[in-house]
């Protein structure tokens, strides 16, 4: 909101950019260590050694750095993208690491600090940088900065355990299993929308930018309801599957009901809202903000049923889908001028959702069948 009333339509579709750079760069350093971090039994150690999260730092803030560079032909925000790349890998980082100690207030109060110092920076940037689409992106390396620093500062570190679980030993298995689908995903979420940044425009970009900023709310949702979850699950096997598959549909039924609310809503005040919110530049239509909305409550609802997957070790209809339709949505953004715009790549983006649903409500179904095959065959046995 207060990005789109500094810098303007072209200065947010900029940040677009850079956001979704460094986004795809963070889900990355994700699949590769925080996610892996969950996975890994509490009896193989506590703490992570560095080496992976220096390694994960370096490595995409020059990715960052040229992707930047490239789409924007800007330096300066190449150059912000690099380090903000490097702040937020290491503040989820540190989120995670009081994930997997089952506690969430060191996320809770780093993430109420990054955006106390947001709000206010950006109240301040509002007031003396008008049209000054870097005065933003400091003020999300200040946010960041002190996020990082408010999360160390209430973890409990053990020297003793910090070098306990290292990437080769213990977090490479998971991450080789999980990242396949993150990349999928990326690919047909993320990397098409700065293929629509270049073919369509950064105004487009910006476009589709404040759509998914409204839909927020439930992105913040289903990445909060995985983060909480997968530990919860990880341990729900053998006898207590049946109680998980009912934990499953109801998380599923819950983040499904609150998505149709929230872009019902969206979708009646789209005459006014957007502009309120982000200035009389960003204009949304109704019917693309619905799809878009639509998009976002397929991936809600999918979450939990993912979740699911990545616990039975069952992604690989997923992969397989999501890899195909990615596919095709890339080619199609690259290719197709009507599809070129903010409506035409949330329509992507809700036709991957539904066929990775569709493959994951399957591998549920699979799920169930085969434990009552298996239920069925010990009862035989024991007659």
């Amino acid at each position: 909101m207060i990005a789109a009333r500094v810098a303007g339509i072209e200065g947010l579709g900029r940040l677009a950019v850079v956001a979704t750079v460094i986004f795809v760069s963070l889900s990355m350093a994700r699949t590769l260590i925080m996610e892996p971090m969950l996975l890994v039994p509490m009896d193989r150690g506590r703490r992570v050694a560095p080496h992976a999260l220096i390694a994960a730092c370096f490595g995409f803030s020059i990715t960052s750095f040229g992707v930047v560079s490239v789409v924007t032909t800007d330096g300066m925000a190449a150059a912000y993208s690099a380090g903000l790349t490097i702040l937020a890998i290491t503040q989820d980082f540190t989120r995670y690491a009081g994930f997997r100690e089952a506690t969430s207030m060191p996320a809770l109060r780093g993430d109420a600090t990054v955006l106390m110092v947001t709000l206010m920076g950006g109240l301040l940037a509002s007031v003396r940088a008008q049209g000054q689409a870097n005065a933003i992106l400091s003020v999300w390396v200040a946010a960041l900065t002190c996020g990082v620093l408010v999360n160390i500062s209430h973890l409990q570190w053990r020297r003793s355990r910090l070098h306990d679980i290292t990437w080769r030993r213990d977090l490479s298995r998971y991450s080789r299993f999980l990242a396949p689908d993150i990349v999928a995903f990326l690919a047909g979420t993320h990397i098409i929308l700065l293929i629509l940044a270049s073919t369509g425009g950064e105004s487009e970009a910006a476009t589709a930018r404040a759509a998914l900023t409204l839909l927020s709310p439930m992105v913040l949702l289903f990445s909060a309801v995985s983060v909480t979850l997968t530990p919860r699950w990880v341990g729900l096997i053998g006898d207590a599957r049946p109680r998980l598959l009912r934990e499953v549909w109801k998380v599923a039924f819950v983040i499904g009901i609150l998505g149709v609310l929230l872009t019902s809503i969206l979708v009646l005040t789209t005459s006014w809202l957007p502009q309120l919110i982000f200035g009389p530049e960003v204009q949304l239509h109704p019917l693309g903000l619905g799809v878009a909305g639509l998009a976002v409550i397929i991936f809600g609802v999918s979450s939990p049923f993912l979740i699911l997957a990545k616990v039975d070790n069952a992604l690989s209809p997923v992969v397989v889908i999501r890899s195909i339709s990615a596919a095709a949505a890339l080619l199609l953004m690259s290719t197709v001028t009507g599809l070129q715009v903010a409506n035409g790549y949330f329509f992507l983006i809700a036709a991957q959702a539904l066929f990775s649903l569709l493959a994951l409500l399957q591998i549920a179904r699979a799920t169930s069948e085969r434990r009552r095959t298996v239920e069925g065959s010990a009862g035989t046995l024991l007659q």
